[in-house]
């Protein structure tokens, strides 16, 4: 995936006059122990072989900024001093870097230590990496860490989220203490971010003195909503550490002009986009009928208020999972979210495919029949398959599936072939 950014965003950073706006570079830095947070923002300028800059909190915390220092004397190596803040509590650091190059991004990793430094090949940080940590599942799945600070009451609580107009009534997810009918509705297990916030009895992940909460909230909305919490003074807000679900979402990165018109989420060129990849990929190239429904549209109240599309398909399993023969009835979801390893120029899309049946394809028959015949419902690995494969064809190889519950698979003789022919994407 490409580790890129936002101009605009980066030059509100930068805290030096010296020196041109091509010599100032945003990285993220990892594991420091600056902040509550695994990641922190550098705007490091570099002066030939001098360095000097700021450490920023990420967006919305309050973390005082400390000064920065180092040299890059000898070609891939950077020597880096984190200056101390007695106001803040943290100690300052000193490390020494080894540059290479992972994928898309310049990286800089220290040989004793946990901290890592990176910044894209090409372009700037995007306002996801400069907002929340890296974390390889939470980003899928709208699974939000928050942590209560300072022990706020349930009116503080209540007045602080009435004051954001996106908070006040928004409808979370609570994750259920058993795992739910496959085809439960989301709000069977919802409820106002408020009132889970405000309930005690939702803080039960980490230790006994680090409790948090994890809502799950609209995929799209959480760079957002990090900020706002953040800004209450009230709660630490990240990605969660965990969230897999089993091999059962991927996500794809395209071109921001596809979902976006002058900088505001438009409805319309997301769901263009969607509707002539899906119909595009599902023909094979003409080779093959389909029927797909019109969208079934859920609008996103949360900036940058984007929509989520359903549809619902009848196509050939040729093309949905290698399998010949066969047509394949499904669901299938797209929910655009801003990726912290996107560039500013991109956006990703969650997709994922569910309630998949199949039927064998009769001699002649060059057309899907209707949902009636289709009476066998698939096991859940072939719709991980299949979500693979979408995401891979509209996402032109420039995607990601997350393989947790995967390997579980593999002694499937049949399945191994299908994950050779379909898996294109990064996992």
């Amino acid at each position: 995936m490409r580790f890129l950014g936002l101009l605009i965003l980066a030059l509100a950073f930068v805290p030096y006059s010296s020196g041109s706006a091509a010599d100032v570079k945003l990285y993220v830095i990892n594991h420091t122990g600056y902040s509550p947070y695994r990641s922190a923002i550098l705007s490091l300028n570099f002066d030939g072989a001098n360095i000097h800059g700021t450490m920023y909190p990420l967006a919305g915390d309050k973390t005082p900024p400390v000064q920065v220092s180092g040299d890059n004397e000898t070609y891939g190596i950077v020597h880096l001093k984190l200056q101390a803040d007695p106001k803040s509590g943290f100690q300052g650091l000193s490390v020494t870097l080894k540059k290479s190059i992972e994928g898309d991004r310049i990286q800089w990793a220290a040989d004793d230590a946990d901290v890592t430094v990176w910044r894209p090949a090409q372009g700037l940080l995007s306002e996801a990496a400069q907002t929340l940590s890296y974390e390889e599942c939470g980003s899928s799945y709208g699974s939000l860490a928050i942590w209560r600070k300072n022990a706020p009451t349930a009116n503080q609580i209540e007045q602080a989220l009435k004051a954001v107009p996106e908070l006040a009534d928004l409808i979370v997810q609570k994750i259920p203490e058993a795992e739910p009918p496959k085809d439960a509705a989301m709000l069977e297990f919802g409820l106002r971010l408020n009132d889970f916030l405000k309930d005690k009895n939702n803080y039960t992940y980490g230790t006994a003195d680090d409790l948090y909460a994890i809502p799950m909230v609209p995929n799209g909305s959480e760079v957002f909503l990090a900020k706002a919490l953040r800004e209450t003074g009230l709660f630490n807000v990240d990605f969660d550490v965990g969230a897999c679900g089993g091999a059962d979402r991927s996500y794809f990165t395209t071109g921001r002009q596809n979902l976006f018109d002058n900088g505001s989420f438009s409805e319309e060129r997301f769901t263009k986009f969607i509707t002539e990849k899906l119909e595009a990929f599902v023909s094979n190239g003409g080779k093959f009928k389909y029927n797909i429904s019109k969208p079934k549209v859920t609008k996103v109240k949360i900036p940058p208020y984007p929509i989520d599309l359903q549809f619902e398909v009848r196509a050939a399993s040729e093309v949905t999972r290698g399998d010949k023969g066969n047509w394949d009835q499904f669901k299938i979801y797209f929910e655009p979210f801003d990726s912290i390893t996107n560039s500013s120029d991109q956006y990703s899309v969650v997709t994922w495919v569910d309630r998949m049946q199949t039927v064998r394809r009769s001699a002649g028959n060059s057309s899907p029949p209707d949902a009636s015949y289709f009476t066998k419902l698939l096991e859940d690995y072939y719709e991980a398959v299949a979500t693979t494969a979408f995401a891979s064809a509209l996402g032109q190889g420039d995607c990601v599936f997350e393989k947790e519950g995967f390997p579980d698979y593999l002694g499937n003789e049949k399945l191994v072939n299908l994950i050779s022919a379909k898996m294109k994407c990064d996992y």
